[in-house]
């Protein structure tokens, strides 16, 4: 905008000089185009700031009784930083220029005494300056509230990506789910045969047969938790009382039927060995995931380990699994627990944490982990008791 554009009372400008006969002249010379506020005196002239706000431009003359002009810019510059500052003097020395300029802030130094033509020009081009700073000031807050609009739609649109690349994988798993579900439960059939011989087995084979009657209540299991994450559903969940040690033997003693788990050093540590409400079946296939996956972590290793340890802490069983292999990067921990993200590369089939997230929240409980590359990891579950 052009200053013609603006209305008189958008001009305001104070005149402050300690000589009245100078107030008068001004006045004359410039009423006409600018809403006038004139004093003589510094005193004077922070009251009319205070009853009146900000001003766009303020005169004042340098050599006054109670205060100087530059230190009267000074005093105000805290609460009046975007007015235009012009100051009459009869000082042209450089030293006193280097420090209304620099401390004051002045725009424009006008010489005493003044010419209208020259003061004219002064004041037309301290207006310019201040309402052109008002300008891109308020362009700039524009565009910042634009930007954040912008930066918001940008990260709506990412999480509605996310949604639909989600929606898209559990179609994929369900549509595999389906797919084997039928055939895996026909190959799995036949151990239900082992009930006819079971009675005349060994105590040995006794204990076999029953490894293997759970190995296969555990895939029906897995089955049952891909095509609740497929489906986003929650399984119906068998909740029960059981001992948290002996869940957790029996979880480590299926896990070591795997030639991953089975020749690896695990060492259990329980704080706490008291009742748990869970559904034995689905917990048990949590704590053989994060024990197969810190087997894979430690790798040929030999001096790998596996600790388990388990503690109530404020109401809740608190169990961790605990390795000393490769670890996770840091910047990767937040990505493992996403649907088809696996730390392992090709090795890894991504879904395994993200079915034990789901059961972790069925148990109204939560899953954490906490790694660093080289200094393997910590994966920690609970849940109420």
């Amino acid at each position: 905008m052009t200053l013609e554009q603006y209305k008189k009372e958008d001009m305001k400008l104070l005149y402050i000089d300690d000589e009245p006969r100078n107030l008068e002249l001004f006045s004359i010379a410039f009423k006409r185009e600018y809403t006038i506020f004139s004093c003589p005196s510094a005193e004077e002239a922070f009251n009319i700031l205070k009853e009146q706000g900000e001003f766009p431009v303020i005169i004042t003359d340098q050599r006054m009784p109670d205060m100087q002009g530059i230190e009267f810019l000074k005093r105000i510059m805290l609460n009046h930083m975007d007015t235009i500052r012009i100051i009459l003097t009869c000082h042209t020395d450089v030293e006193f220029l280097i420090e209304a300029i620099n401390m004051a802030k002045v725009y424009r130094y006008v010489v005493k005494p003044w010419s209208k033509e020259e003061l004219s020009l002064a004041i037309k081009g301290a207006f310019s300056r201040y309402f052109l700073a008002k300008e891109n000031k308020m362009l700039i807050d524009q565009l910042k509230i634009k930007n954040l609009k912008l930066t918001q739609t940008i990260d709506e649109l990412k999480h509605a990506q996310a949604q639909i690349v989600r929606q898209e994988q559990k179609a994929v798993v369900g549509t595999l789910a389906r797919g084997f579900s039928h055939k895996i439960n026909s190959l799995l059939n036949p151990i239900a045969l082992l009930e006819n011989i079971k009675d005349e087995a060994s105590e040995k084979d006794q204990k076999n047969i029953q490894l293997i009657y759970d190995g296969r209540d555990q895939i029906a299991a897995l089955i049952g938790e891909i095509n609740a994450i497929a489906n986003n559903e929650l399984v119906n969940f068998l909740i029960d009382e059981h001992n948290l040690k002996e869940l957790v033997d029996y979880a480590i003693n299926l896990a070591k039927l795997d030639l991953d788990v089975k020749y690896k050093k695990i060492v259990t540590e329980h704080g706490y060995e008291g009742r748990i409400m869970a559904d034995k079946r689905k917990l048990t296939l949590v704590l053989i995931n994060l024990i197969r996956n810190a087997a894979q972590a430690i790798g040929n290793s030999n001096k790998g380990k596996i600790l388990i340890k388990s503690e109530k802490q404020n109401g809740h069983a608190r169990i961790s699994v605990i390795d000393n292999g490769c670890g996770i990067e840091k910047d990767k921990i937040d990505k493992i627990w996403e649907l088809f993200y696996s730390s392992k590369g090709e090795k890894g089939g991504g879904i395994g944490l993200d079915i034990c997230k789901h059961i972790i929240k069925g148990h109204n409980g939560e899953i954490t982990c906490d790694s660093e590359r080289n200094r393997g990891a910590i994966f920690t579950f609970s849940i109420p008791l």
